[in-house]
């Protein structure tokens, strides 16, 4: 790992970092200044910014100068063995396997982040996080998310059943069932696709409350989305 450590993002005080964790990783996720990895064992390991509670209020206590970071770190008290974990910009949710669909948000309940969580999320296929937002594609082609909803609507009305999901900053990217692609979210940045043509009036360049369908030759393979950017991976002939 290399770059900036302002936070303890490389897991040590210096410059770069190579990163020595027992045993197998099956899934990892990266937060503004945190990151999360769960192992094949089951442990889940943190090390970053820790000041708002998203590597556990276990880790906070135990860190130097209000949260300033650390070398990776065990978290305790996730009661289920995580299979899937994603990061917001401040928080880190992890989820069960699908069948049990359990989850656990750590950090604060900013936006409500932890008050509106579902029950569960059984037979999730997917899931995402903006910076302040969770994203859950169940295997039925539903989208369910909660949390910040003041600048555009998380969850456009009639939305159609999707296949595949990527989760920016700020917008989401999406595949429908029938294999088109479509986006909402903040798009000023062109990662919603051209909004030339938009016919729905739209402020501070955020589709919300309704979906952008954009047009790309080929079948598409792969999505992604990042800070107000998109990607997408299509085979051709």
């Amino acid at each position: 790992m290399f770059g900036s450590n302002n936070w303890g993002e490389l897991g040590s005080r210096e410059g770069s970092s190579l990163l020595l964790l027992r045993g197998r990783m099956i899934d990892f996720a990266a937060g503004a200044w945190h990151y999360i990895a769960i192992m094949e064992s089951g442990s889940v390991y943190g090390w970053g910014k820790a000041r708002l509670g998203q590597l556990g209020d276990g880790l906070y206590g135990a860190i130097p100068l209000g949260g300033k970071g650390m070398a990776p770190s065990p978290i305790e008290g996730i009661p289920f063995r995580p299979k899937k974990v994603v990061c917001g910009k401040d928080f880190t949710y992890l989820v069960s396997d699908p069948s049990q669909g359990k989850h656990h948000l750590l950090g604060k309940d900013k936006f409500n982040i932890i008050s509106n969580m579902p029950e569960h999320v059984k037979n999730w296929k997917d899931i995402g996080a903006t910076w302040h937002a969770i994203f859950v594609l169940i295997n039925d082609g539903t989208l369910t998310a909660w949390g910040k909803e003041n600048m555009w609507k998380l969850l456009p009305p009639n939305l159609p059943l999707l296949d595949k999901i990527a989760v920016g900053s700020d917008h989401i990217l999406a595949v429908t069932k029938e294999g088109k692609l479509i986006s909402w979210g903040w798009g000023k940045h062109g990662n919603c696709g051209d909004l030339s043509n938009i016919g729905a009036e739209m402020k501070n360049d955020m589709v919300s409350g309704f979906w952008n369908e954009i047009n790309i030759p080929g079948e598409i393979q792969t999505i992604g989305a990042g800070y107000c950017t998109s990607f997408v991976v299509t085979k051709q002939g």
